[in-house]
């Protein structure tokens, strides 16, 4: 994905701008309320009419929590979705304003930053990132973005992460395995000759001492690189 151009950012700044300004004045559809229920049902108001031809978020009861918004846009299925994935983060930054947490979790523990790993989004990557999003955070599996982005076999992704201070050794729970004991496992030759290049441990071993090699032979997978070959 290309980096964006002075243009489209500052494109985004504006975007940002206008919506901080609907958010602030109140020009909305139905009255805000001093309750957290109803100053995010003014922000979903704020986006009743199109916004550069399109829709935004539809008010449900559920939808009273600035964190659940914010996730929520990298679930959904939309053009929304679309729009952030091509550098739109007008809306992204106007809902960070609003408090939204960078880090904010579904009941999984997957942040926004696990789920653009899993797209491999890699301007929404950085995007998260030098917003403060936590790299190391793991799921409730103890999967972190890395262990995402070494399955979906993203190289790029994996720079990013280890260039942003990710731990390449953190561990799964249970299986205690690491990023690169995953893409071993499902056979992501790029992303295992990167992490081989940034240094991570090739001779790695899980709760059954089992190293990456192992779990490439294991699965059928091509041929972990020879540092990694089980003792």
């Amino acid at each position: 994905m290309s980096e964006p151009t002075e243009m489209q950012e500052g494109n985004v700044a504006r975007e940002s701008d206008q919506i901080r300004k609907k958010l602030l004045s109140g020009e909305t559809r139905r009255t805000s309320a001093a309750s957290s229920s109803s100053s995010i049902a003014s922000f979903y108001n704020a986006f009743d009419e199109p916004y550069d031809g399109l829709s935004y978020l539809e008010t449900t009861e559920n939808d009273a929590d600035v964190n659940a918004t914010f996730l929520r846009l990298f679930d959904c299925q939309s053009r929304r979705r679309q729009r952030i994935s091509e550098g739109n983060f007008g809306l992204l930054n106007a809902l960070l304003e609003q408090e939204a947490n960078i880090n904010c979790a579904d009941e999984y523990g997957q942040s926004p930053l696990h789920k653009v790993a899993r797209r491999q989004q890699l301007d929404v990557a950085k995007f998260l990132i030098e917003k403060g999003a936590d790299v190391n955070l793991g799921d409730n599996f103890g999967r972190t973005a890395l262990h995402i982005a070494a399955i979906v076999d993203c190289p790029r992704l994996v720079e990013l992460l280890i260039d942003s201070g990710v731990d390449t050794e953190v561990r799964t729970k249970g299986e205690q395995q690491t990023a690169v004991h995953y893409a071993a496992r499902y056979g992501c030759t790029n992303t295992l000759a990167t992490l081989q290049h940034r240094g991570a441990d090739l001779a790695a071993r899980d709760f059954k001492r089992r190293t990456p090699l192992f779990l490439a032979a294991a699965q059928g997978q091509p041929a972990a690189p020879r540092r990694s070959r089980q003792s």
